[in-house]
Order: structure tokens, then C-alpha cells, then sequence
């Protein structure tokens, strides 16, 4: 019986190998080898490959032996249990009647380890599957790995050869120049990389730039770029402030001249108590001197006079400024409901002189800020930092509309309110 049980090992065992062989040839011909394109060789010296294969072998051979000795143990003790009755069902005066219960039991545990070795290269299969497909799985993350860091060395290798060409020109005093440089390392794939080096040599031509990163890249890469605006910009946060009218915070306003804040005349009523909270978190008094509800703007006065004014840069009139326009992105810096200081959004300018229907005044721009509720009365500026707009309302689909700089300017002019304008 000893002996019969070695010979059955031995023949399961090698069953479970001759399909473990050919299951391995089809996962090296389907699998395998289309992820190398360095052909076979690549794929057999590979360290990990090699691994995968001995493991394969070890794993099917052991597990096919302990399978083996563990299910003929069980029928060999059922058997036994089985085989008292079986005698003591016989005479026991008659030697081969005795001897014809033994033979029987022997037969049947014959046709056990029958049954075993033929479901043999099943066991195998479910073998060779789960060790196959954690091999798969293991060269698959290997891969990528090994892609990830090939695409990283060459784009270090590209960045060593075309970025110190164009160090002159991001610190040229040509801001034309410095942006055509930033938005051509964005173009060669590392937006992050321009938004950051915009960050360090500052000017038009970076905000320019950082602008356009923002606008038109990633959620996740435009939010490293505004948060670059937002340093790029850092200047203009003392003149923006938060309006806490009637002790809630309802919008944003700018400093357009010594102690005159403008902003929404929507956001507040003559009649309100107003509290204006600076950047650095001070809070001051604020009355309200004019209010016009048709051209939505209302004119604050406030005891602070060192507080500086933000620029207000004429309307595009020609084609030419009104093309500049349209290919610029425009930045708004404001409070949002929850913010504990002024944040920054970025967009295209999709319509200019547009009017809406309900709502009174003067044409309007229109961008896809994607402004939040606190944004109206914040300032809109160009990538001098000069304000074309005002936030006047945000609607679906993330447009922002802004009061036209030349309608601020009217309303200031006919308050007496001299500001710094550049043309």
C-alpha cells in the first residue's frame, strides 16, 4: 500500500507539472511577452520573470504533493472505519471469504487515488491561475513603474537641454519675452515647473503666463498655478476687503483712493451698519457715501487713508486692446463666504459689451471666473495688476460678469473721487 501511495504521489505530481508547463507556455505567449517589447530574451532575463517561474513550479509541485498526501490520508481512514463491518460480516471459518473484504478495500482505495490523479491537472490549473495572475499583476506594476521612471528621465534630459536656452529670456526685461519662455516649458510638458519659475522671476509677463497655465490645464496643475498668482499678487491683497454688513460678511470691495472703497451697491443698503476687515484681519468702520442701484456701485468711505489703491485700467476701445483683451486671462481676487482671506480665480474673457436683459447698467463683460458667493465688489485685474471689471454676478456654468472699468470710472468722476488710472 506504502508503495502504491509513493507511485500515485509521484504520477499526480507530475501531472500537475505537464499542465503547469503548459499553462506556463500560454502565459508567457499571451501575457508575458507582448509587455516586453525587447522580445522573449528580455522577458526570460528578467529578474522578476525568473522568480515568477521557479515560484510557479515550487508552488504546483508542493501543493499538488500535500493535496495528494492529505486527500489519501482521508480516504485511507474512511477505509479503515469501513473495513471492521466488512470482516465481521464474513465467516470467519473461511480464509478467502475473510480475503475478499481486504481486496476490496484495497480497490477502492485504488479508484480513490484514481479520482485524484485524474482531477490532478484541474488542482493544478487553479493553481497556476492564482500564481499567474499575481505574476501578471507583479510585472504589470513593474512596468509602469519602469515607464514612469524612463518618461522622468527624459524629461529631466529635455529639461537639461532646452531650459537654460531660454534662462535669458525669463529674466528679460521684455515681458513679451518671459512670457513666450514660461508658456513654451509649459507647452514641453511641465506646467508645474513654469508656474513655479513664474513665481520666481515675477512681472507682467509671468502673470501673463501663470494666467493662461491656470485657465486652460488640470484642476490639479492649476491649482499649483493660481496659488502662484496668489504670491505673484500678494501686493494687491491689502488693498482688497471683505464687507461684513450688519455683522454678516456679504462681499468684497477694493481701495480706489485714499480712504474710498468701491464696491456692489446689491450688497448693502444705505440704512446698513458696514465693518470692513483688512487682509491682516484688522477691522475697521465704514460709511456709505454714494449708492447707485442702476449701475450696481456704491462708494464706502473709511478713517484709514495709508491703505493703498489698486489701478484702474481704462476699457479696451480699439481692436487692438480689445483683442489683447480676448487673449488674455483675467485674474479676480476676493473673499469667498468661508475664506479667512482673499482668494484667487483665473479665466478667459468670453464676451465683452454684453447686456443682460434683467439686469439694468451699463454693458457688461463676461468670463468664466468660476467665482463663489462673497466674490461680488472684488476686482478683476489684468497681468499688470491693473482692475478691468468688477465681480457683479456669477451664474451656471461658471460665468462671472463684471462691471466694465469705464462704468467705475463714470461713477467715481461723478463723485469727485480722483483715482490712479493708466491707460
Amino acid at each position: 500500500m506504502a508503495t502504491y501511495r509513493l507511485a500515485a504521489v509521484i504520477v499526480v505530481a507530475w501531472r500537475m507539472l505537464r499542465a503547469a508547463q503548459s499553462r506556463l507556455a500560454t502565459f508567457v505567449a499571451e501575457v508575458a511577452v507582448p509587455s516586453f517589447p525587447q522580445g522573449p530574451e528580455a522577458l526570460m532575463n528578467h529578474r522578476i520573470m525568473r522568480l515568477s517561474f521557479g515560484g510557479i513550479f515550487a508552488v504546483a509541485l508542493i501543493s499538488g504533493t500535500l493535496a495528494v498526501l492529505f486527500i489519501g490520508a482521508t480516504t485511507d481512514s474512511m477505509t479503515s472505519r469501513n473495513k471492521p463491518a466488512v470482516v465481521q460480516a464474513a465467516s470467519p471459518s473461511s480464509t478467502s471469504k475473510a480475503d475478499g473484504p481486504k481486496m476490496e478495500a484495497q480497490g477502492a482505495g485504488k479508484d480513490n487515488w484514481d479520482r485524484l490523479s485524474s482531477i490532478a491537472p484541474i488542482v493544478s490549473g487553479l493553481m497556476i491561475a492564482a500564481v499567474g495572475g499575481w505574476a501578471t499583476l507583479t510585472v504589470s506594476r513593474h512596468q509602469r513603474a519602469s515607464e514612469t521612471s524612463r518618461t522622468e528621465r527624459e524629461l529631466t534630459v529635455q529639461r537639461s537641454s532646452i531650459i537654460p536656452p531660454l534662462i535669458p529670456y525669463l529674466g528679460s526685461d521684455k515681458e513679451r519675452e518671459k512670457r513666450a519662455a514660461l508658456l513654451a516649458i509649459d507647452a514641453m510638458g511641465d506646467p508645474v515647473l513654469a508656474a513655479k519659475l513664474a513665481e520666481i522671476y515675477g512681472g507682467e509677463g509671468s502673470a501673463s503666463a501663470l494666467s493662461n497655465i491656470a485657465a486652460r490645464s488640470s484642476r490639479e496643475v492649476a491649482v499649483v498655478a493660481e496659488r502662484s498668482l496668489d504670491t505673484l499678487f500678494h501686493s494687491l491683497k491689502v488693498s482688497i476687503v471683505r464687507l461684513i454688513v450688519n455683522d454678516l460678511p456679504t462681499a468684497s470691495g477694493f481701495v480706489v483712493a485714499p480712504g474710498r472703497v468701491l464696491t456692489v451697491a446689491h450688497a448693502l443698503r444705505a440704512e446698513d451698519r458696514v465693518v470692513l476687515k483688512l487682509y491682516t484681519g484688522e477691522e475697521i468702520d465704514a460709511t456709505i457715501l454714494a449708492r447707485d442701484g442702476d449701475a450696481d456701485l456704491a462708494l464706502l468711505e473709511t478713517a484709514r487713508q495709508d491703505l493703498p489703491a489698486l489701478t484702474i485700467q481704462a476699457s479696451a476701445s480699439s481692436e487692438k486692446e480689445i483683442g489683447a483683451l480676448f487673449n488674455e486671462d483675467v485674474t479676480c481676487i476676493g473673499y469667498t463666504g468661508s475664506s479667512t482671506e482673499p482668494e484667487v480665480r483665473v479665466g478667459p474673457v468670453t464676451a465683452i459689451g454684453l447686456q443682460l436683459a434683467d439686469f439694468p447698467g451699463d454693458p457688461m463683460i463676461e468670463t468664466l471666473l468660476h467665482t463663489a458667493g462673497g466674490f461680488s465688489g472684488a476686482p478683476a485685474v489684468n497681468s499688470k495688476g491693473r482692475v478691468i471689471g468688477i465681480v457683479r454676478l456669477a451664474r451656471m456654468g461658471g460665468y462671472s460678469y463684471l462691471i466694465s472699468a469705464d462704468s467705475m470710472l463714470k461713477f467715481l468722476t461723478r463723485h469727485q473721487v480722483t483715482v490712479n488710472e493708466a491707460r
